[in-house]
């Protein structure tokens, strides 16, 4: 996934701390969400060796044989 897919570039707290021209390193980004677990793209959601971010309700039913 890469740590861009878990960062909620569309959460208020993305918004409050001006984030929307940073450019950061994949190494600052990871940095900013352990201090800021607010930017965190959620839920994240895992089955056996599989990670979901995000909503997917559809990989989730899979998951349960739905």
């Amino acid at each position: 996934f890469g740590i861009e897919a878990l960062i909620d570039r569309s959460s208020k707290r993305f918004a409050e701390l001006g984030l929307g021209a940073a450019q950061l390193s994949p190494e600052r980004w990871r940095d900013k969400l352990a201090v800021e677990p607010l930017l965190l793209r959620i839920p994240l959601v895992r089955h056996a060796n599989q990670l979901v971010i995000g909503v997917d309700e559809d990989t989730w039913k899979s998951w349960i044989g739905r």
